[in-house]
């Protein structure tokens, strides 16, 4: 059983490291990269509101978005400029998403005082945030329990060995299209809680 692959390894080295992975540690992988997946079938196909067509239309704005309610629940001051540096994109770019946003009323630019008179603080406004706690709860019943059941199995593989009949199957509740059953039943009807909720 292998706990960390390292890079300094050879190619040989690490696909005999990655072959040898037991089977908790490949169902853990697949298990995020699923997440991944699912996160991204709701960023293409959650599209019902004006926001959400917006901010789902590009990863730029989907991560403008993340930026924004990260400063918001952190209680982070956030500005334009900020934002330029830690997206990694041009300040024209996030210019216009305030903008956008500002214009549609999902942003709040507050004028900061004094030594900072130039600055604007944005923090979203409810209708954003009402579409986040939408997202969060799908998270936390569609997501999370996935997460945490492999983990679980991973952390007690590493301390004991591993049971060689464990099958798992990260794909048993897709459609036909491939979507997850609670992908598509939150795009359809986001409030409509999945697994018991």
């Amino acid at each position: 059983m292998v706990d960390k692959i390292t890079y300094e390894e050879s190619d040989a080295e690490l696909m005999e490291a990655l072959i040898s992975l037991s089977k908790e540690d490949k169902h853990y992988r697949a298990t995020i990269i699923k997440e991944k997946m699912m996160a991204y079938q709701v960023q293409k196909n959650r599209v019902h509101t004006k926001w959400l067509a917006y901010v789902n239309a590009t990863q730029l704005k989907h991560a403008f978005a993340n930026w924004i309610f990260h400063a918001y629940y952190t209680g982070r001051v956030i500005t334009a400029s900020l934002l330029t540096i830690e997206i990694g994109c041009s300040r024209k770019a996030i210019d216009e998403m305030v903008s956008d946003w500002h214009l549609e009323g999902w942003l709040i630019k507050t004028k900061g005082l004094d030594s900072n008179k130039n600055k604007f603080y944005l923090t979203p406004t409810e209708e954003p945030l009402k579409h986040q706690q939408e997202w969060y709860d799908w998270y936390e019943d569609s997501i999370q329990p996935l997460r945490n059941e492999a983990y679980k199995l991973l952390m007690e593989s590493r301390k004991k060995p591993s049971n060689p009949e464990a099958k798992f199957d990260t794909l048993a509740t897709t459609n036909m299209r491939g979507i997850e059953s609670s992908v598509s039943s939150f795009i359809i009807d986001p409030k409509k809680r999945v697994n018991g909720g």
